[in-house]
């Protein structure tokens, strides 16, 4: 689900700079760009998760790219289309240590963004489809070690709401905003191969309910030349509303009855943290770069993103 969330990002860039830019102080007077806006994005995470509840953690790294366009529809509207693709390379940890999945992302979006008068609302719905490789390790005493291997599918979709209040406060533009995100995926059955220990491994859904809360804060500091510098930061409170655990049930490919291995339950408190720059040229192009952290019980992620967009 991490892809899918750092797709959604990217968006979430895009629709910010469409504030600022639709008047001088960012606090927006009803009025969206005018014309064809169309932006590309590079981004990546790095991510660790420790043992919980006696389930082994992970490491994750992913990296991908973004691209998207909008238009408006009427004044204080804007609709677009974003496609992304993400690769997630997949490092267990502790006993499952030498196990791991290479997951291959395909993401579509279509997302919209409302300037009303001191306030805002934007939303996206989400499709993905996820290609997975899974290898794991199985290490018995008194046995040849194994390697087995399987290939699957899983399908994604989600929706998310974030609405805000733009408040002027000096030179700078602190909005306090609300969240709430939608996510279930939905992971197909396979079979293992390489190995006596092959497992046949059921199909498995998750429900993913978030909402947030939190604020952001943007400033435009200098000028230099045609560029306009404008350091932003951003600090928000997630909270997950379905925290049962994946548990998956399998069975050996050679025979024998099914047997239900649990997971971890999913940490109910996230806190997100970033901090970002946006360089601006009359020319109606903006380079913007984003880096957070996301914090959880024995979790954190790194991620970074720079996007280039320009309007017509």
């Amino acid at each position: 689900m991490g892809a899918v969330t750092q797709a959604l990002s990217t968006i979430q860039v895009r629709t910010d700079a469409v504030r600022v830019a639709s008047s001088g102080t960012g606090i927006s007077s009803g009025e969206t760009l005018k014309g064809l806006g169309v932006w590309g994005q590079g981004f990546g995470s790095t991510a660790r998760q420790g043992e919980r509840n006696d389930v082994s953690g992970y490491d994750a790294d992913t990296y991908g790219l973004a691209f998207g366009a909008d238009f408006k529809v009427i004044d204080p509207v804007r609709v677009g289309l974003s496609f992304a693709y993400a690769n997630t390379g997949v490092d267990s940890t502790g006993d499952r240590t030498g196990s791991g999945q290479d997951i291959d992302s395909y993401i579509a979006s279509l997302y919209g963004t409302y300037s009303g008068n001191g306030w805002y609302a934007d939303g996206a719905l989400t499709y993905g489809i996820h290609k997975y490789d899974a290898t794991r390790h199985v290490a018995i005493a008194g046995a040849a070690s194994q390697t087995l291997k399987a290939s699957y599918d899983g399908q994604q979709v989600g929706a998310r709401v974030e609405a805000g209040v733009p408040l002027a406060v000096g030179q700078a533009v602190v909005t306090p905003l609300a969240s709430l995100a939608y996510n279930t995926l939905k992971q197909d059955s396979y079979g293992e191969t390489g190995g006596s220990a092959a497992l046949q491994v059921g199909s498995s859904s998750t429900d993913s309910i978030r909402s947030g809360l939190g604020a952001k804060v943007s400033a435009r500091v200098a000028t230099i030349g045609n560029w306009e510098i404008s350091p932003n930061a951003r600090a928000v409170w997630h909270h997950e509303f379905n925290t049962s655990s994946q548990d998956q049930t399998s069975a050996y490919v050679a025979g024998g009855s099914s047997f239900t291995t649990p997971g971890s339950n999913i940490a109910t408190e996230h806190f997100n943290i970033g901090v970002g720059l946006d360089v601006a040229s009359v020319r109606n192009t903006t380079v913007s770069a984003k880096y957070d952290a996301d914090l959880a019980d024995k979790y954190v992620s790194h991620s970074a993103s720079l996007q280039l967009r320009t309007e017509f």
